[in-house]
């Protein structure tokens, strides 16, 4: 089994889509995609920083994501739809592999963690009116290797 398969298989393990969470129904939803790609072998995730254009959040690193339209069928379109718009990541691109809990962040939303492959060769293109960067795990976490390293 390759590390892909067996990344996917586990994470299939924990996949919460279609159980239903009636005592939160009532409140706002969104979703943000989780985009797993392969690189050198490891998996990683693809991240963006918000634009600093933005009311909310300025400047935060977090997944591409955001809040549910009328027109998204579920978690799913929603996050997907979302990518689409932030990073330019078309909606057939991404292997949608399963859902993770939601959790209510600090406004009350219900955010729907939705994980999902994207092409390691993927180019995002982010739009400038939401996303000011995009930046992969692996860059963010040598950095912080950079940056501890000259704290010690």
């Amino acid at each position: 089994m390759s590390q892909r398969q067996e990344l996917v298989s586990r994470l299939k393990q924990q996949d919460m889509t279609g159980r239903l969470w009636p005592w939160l129904a009532k409140l706002p939803r969104a979703s943000v995609l989780v985009p797993l790609f392969l690189w050198n072998g490891e998996p990683h995730v693809l991240l963006t920083v918000r634009s600093e254009q933005l009311r909310t959040n300025k400047g935060e690193v977090c997944f591409p994501g955001g809040k549910q339209d009328p027109q998204d069928q579920d978690e799913i379109a929603t996050a997907l739809r979302e990518a689409q718009e932030e990073i330019g990541l078309a909606p057939d691109q991404v292997e949608v592999v399963c859902q993770f809990v939601p959790i209510i962040n600090l406004r009350g939303l219900m955010v729907t963690p939705v994980v999902g492959f994207v092409p390691s060769d993927f180019e995002p293109k982010p739009n400038p009116d939401e996303v000011a960067e995009t930046v992969p795990d692996h860059f963010l976490l040598q950095q912080m290797s950079v940056d501890s390293a000259v704290c010690w």
